[in-house]
C-alpha cells in the first residue's frame, strides 16, 4: 500500500528517486514500516489502515504489493500525529536504511528529501486538520 500510495501520478514511488534504490529494495523497507508493532507509533503501521470491502472482498483501487498474493483494494489511512508520529516514522525509516549498511548515503538522501518534505507533516506539532 505504501509503495503504491507513494507513486501518486508517477511511474515509480518517490522513494525510488529519493533513496536511489530499485523497487525490489524499497518494498522490504515499506514492509518493515507497515508490519511494525502498533506500540512503535508509526503512521505507516498496519493498524492505521482500513481496506474498502464489499461482502468481505477487497474492492477497486491499487495493487497491494505487500501481500503474499496479488489483491486489489482501496485503502484509507488515518492517524493522530501525536500518537502516530512523523518523527518516529522518520527514525524507523533511517533505522531500516542503517540496517542496509547506509552511512554516507544518509546525507545524500537527506538532501534529496528536501523536495518532498512539503507534502509531509514534518513534526508532531505541525499537523493538517480537515474539519467538516
Amino acid at each position: 500500500m505504501l509503495y503504491e500510495a507513494s507513486k501518486s501520478h508517477l511511474q515509480e514511488s518517490v522513494f525510488v528517486y529519493t533513496l536511489e534504490l530499485p523497487k525490489e529494495k524499497v518494498v522490504p523497507i515499506f514492509k518493515a514500516l507497515v508490519s511494525a508493532d502498533p506500540s512503535a507509533g508509526l503512521f505507516t503501521c498496519w493498524d492505521g489502515f482500513l481496506i474498502a470491502e464489499v461482502n468481505g472482498e477487497p474492492v477497486a483501487g491499487t495493487n497491494l504489493i505487500l501481500t503474499t498474493k496479488s489483491e486489489f483494494a482501496t485503502a484509507l489511512s488515518g492517524y493522530e500525529p501525536k500518537a502516530k508520529s512523523y518523527v518516529k516514522y522518520s527514525e524507523a525509516l533511517l533505522g531500516e536504511l542503517r540496517k542496509m549498511g547506509w552511512g554516507e548515503e544518509l546525507a545524500r538522501y537527506a538532501e534529496k528529501r528536501k523536495g518532498t518534505r512539503a507534502v509531509f507533516v514534518n513534526s508532531d506539532e505541525d499537523c493538517w486538520v480537515v474539519e467538516g
